[in-house]
């Protein structure tokens, strides 16, 4: 998953867009350390606020009331600042507090916050890659909500080298495109 986001990421970067990251820890660290490797001064763009990062897991507890999704609290933690970045020229994201909740098979929570990033996406102009880990759709009920989550993506793509999640979306019946990005994105 961090290989292809830091690809996405790295080719925004080159772009001119500003960057917001908002990843695990450890997906962090390689996505910055492939950034660096391909000539992203990530110390520097983080200075000038062309690149933001920000703890998946915090931000998912702080748009959260009661370990639900709230919409109003969404906008306050990550509508105003994308509004805000989005302002200033073209924007760029990974995110990965879907997948948080894929992980403990929150699949409707997972869903909802989908669902608040597209209402997002009609008062903010942003390129979205969600990052998603195959393996969290591996139960059947989980398999079955796949479907649901990839209707809330304009694109949904599976890397040729995780074979699992090409598995799981042919066998959920819904169409992709191999390509390098080991995740779904809108």
């Amino acid at each position: 998953m961090s290989a292809a986001a830091a690809a996405f990421l790295a080719d925004a970067h080159r772009a001119g867009d500003t960057l917001l990251i908002v990843a695990r820890d450890a997906n962090w660290i390689n996505i910055h350390r492939i950034l660096t490797a391909r000539g992203v001064d990530v110390a520097a763009e983080t200075r000038n606020g062309r690149l933001v990062a920000m703890n998946a897991a915090t931000k998912l507890a702080e748009l959260s009331r009661n370990g639900v999704p709230d919409p109003g609290a969404f906008d306050l933690v990550i509508g105003q600042p994308v509004r805000e970045f989005a302002a200033r020229g073209p924007l760029t994201i990974y995110g990965e507090m879907v997948d948080v909740l894929a992980q403990r098979d929150e699949v409707d929570a997972a869903i909802a916050l989908e669902e608040m990033w597209n209402d997002l996406a009609e008062r903010a102009s942003f390129r979205l890659m969600c990052g998603y880990a195959s393996a969290h759709f591996v139960s059947r009920g989980a398999e079955v909500r796949l479907r649901d989550v990839c209707r809330a993506h304009t694109h949904v793509r599976s890397d040729e080298s995780d074979p699992l999640g090409g598995w799981l979306l042919q066998r959920s019946r819904v169409g992709f495109a191999s390509g390098s990005q080991n995740a779904f994105r809108r």
